[in-house]
């Protein structure tokens, strides 16, 4: 018993030569109600921190940020971006908490906490980013699911950010939507993150709107869905002989341009297109894949319509293809004249061809496993 409450006093305060030296940090404005979506708020602390340190991940870079969509291919590198330079982060989640935790130590200890949520309720959504002075809202999806469709996904729920935002005083709102994106467009993906712009807009026009082209990196569902393609038995179809131009950016790329808008302070009300460095065709990035793993080139091309019409039958079943991917692997990436791009940011793109074979590598036979890719 007495040992107990020895533990619990030891708890309670720190030395004095640690409470003299070490700024205090205040803490993360949201716990976890674990059978509940709604997060409840606990100690209010001011809308922004001095920042302390050298500035590495045990410093305090003054950014406290709420991160929607975390736990997807981009999210992880954007926290963990974050985590290197010293910032208390709030990532909500849904669904079970093993989907997020891997993203606990992206930060120093205490710096991450976690808040089980709906996107449909805005309650939640208030509360999440009261405390924070920057907002990034990586939500999205593909294609529509069972729980979301692609327009509450990418305009309802980006309304509802911008909007908490607004009302909370946040400083900085980081929206990430796509290039190419056009409400015109025959894409509903490409569709609705236009409109998802606009709403954002509509609630918080300081937001400042990334628009990457295709993101690429060890866990895409880019490369390695070409990749994995390696194994049909009459090759990988290209729509009208894969004339169309990409330019793919790596996944590193994009978190680095993010930590530089926030360095900025947010860039406010300005767009920024995150492309690659090179352009290519579909067919060159198809060839440079399977010069990558070793196995023989087969493309095949079909036209625009069956390879469409293919595509929506293949989405029945889980081979990484739907109708609308389709559409979307069928259009040329296109930069808007004038705006800012990676390289506005002090961001130097690095080349496709310097980390596919980490990429790829898996996909190799053993007999070729540790070849470099020839210049």
């Amino acid at each position: 018993m007495a040992m107990a409450t020895a533990v619990a006093a030891a708890g309670r305060r720190a030395p004095a030569l640690a409470r003299a030296s070490v700024p205090r940090v205040a803490s993360v404005g949201v716990q976890q109600k674990r059978f509940s979506s709604m997060p409840s708020a606990i100690d209010p602390r001011p809308a922004t921190l001095a920042s302390a340190g050298a500035g590495g991940r045990s410093s305090v870079s003054g950014v406290v940020a709420t991160v929607f969509g975390a736990t997807g291919f981009l999210g992880r590198y954007i926290v963990s971006r974050l985590g290197q330079i010293g910032s208390q982060m709030t990532i909500p989640y849904r669904g079970c908490e093993l989907n997020a935790r891997h993203l606990r130590v992206s930060a120093d200890l205490g710096q991450v906490i976690f808040a089980d949520y709906s996107v449909r309720d805005e309650a939640a959504i208030n509360k999440l980013v009261k405390h924070s002075n920057v907002v990034i809202n990586l939500i999205g999806q593909d294609d529509n699911s069972r729980h979301f469709t692609l327009e509450e996904a990418h305009v309802g729920a980006a309304r509802r950010i911008a909007r908490a935002c607004a009302n909370n005083g946040v400083e900085q709102l980081i929206h990430f939507s796509s290039l190419n994106a056009h409400p015109d467009s025959r894409s509903q993906f490409l569709k609705t993150k236009a409109l998802g712009e606009e709403a954002v807009r509509e609630e918080f026009p300081a937001a400042t709107i990334v628009r990457p082209s295709t993101i690429y990196g060890l866990e895409d569902r880019f490369l390695n869905q070409y990749a994995q393609w390696a194994s049909l038995p009459l090759g990988v179809p290209l729509i009208d002989n894969g004339s169309q131009d990409k330019m793919p950016v790596y996944v590193r790329d994009v978190a680095a341009g993010v930590t530089q808008i926030i360095r900025l302070g947010g860039a406010p009300g300005q767009t920024f297109e995150f492309v690659g460095r090179d352009v290519y065709t579909n067919a060159e990035l198809v060839e440079l894949v399977f010069d990558t793993i070793r196995k023989p080139h087969r493309a095949v091309p079909v036209p625009r319509p069956v390879f469409e019409l293919a595509a929506r039958v293949v989405g029945l079943v889980p081979l990484g293809m739907s109708k609308d991917r389709a559409i979307r692997m069928g259009i040329d990436d296109a930069t808007t004249a004038g705006l800012p791009t990676l390289e506005s940011l002090g961001v130097d793109p690095v080349r496709l061809e310097r980390q596919i074979v980490g990429i790829l590598r898996r996909f190799r036979s053993h007999a070729h496993h540790d070849e470099y890719l020839e210049e």
